[in-house]
């Protein structure tokens, strides 16, 4: 199962690797999620800040479901990674800033 995302600037990207909740774990490999493939995919379907907004709102989801997740773990787990993932757009407006 595929799921579509309005990414960042109105793009649409399939994400095949989801959570299934209530477990938080990836339908396709079942590892905790967002597993890589997930992140990959997130990272090429969102600019930064939608990225980070939409993990940001998993992340509260999750929450809810899995009571037990450390507050640090769950940071690390939904929302650090993000932070200093190297987007499309923030790629693109560094190789610009380089050309310059």
């Amino acid at each position: 199962m595929t799921v579509d995302h309005v990414g960042g600037r109105g793009r649409v990207a399939e994400v095949d690797h989801v959570a299934v909740r209530p477990s938080w774990r990836c339908r396709v490999c079942g590892q905790p999620w967002p597993c890589d493939p997930a992140k990959a995919q997130l990272i090429a379907a969102y600019d930064r800040i939608g990225l980070c907004m939409y993990v940001a709102e998993r992340s509260v989801e999750a929450a809810h479901d899995l009571p037990g997740l450390a507050p640090a773990v769950a940071y690390v787990r939904f929302l650090a990674w993000a932070r200093t993932a190297r987007t499309r757009s923030a790629t693109t407006m560094t190789t610009k800033r380089e050309g310059e």
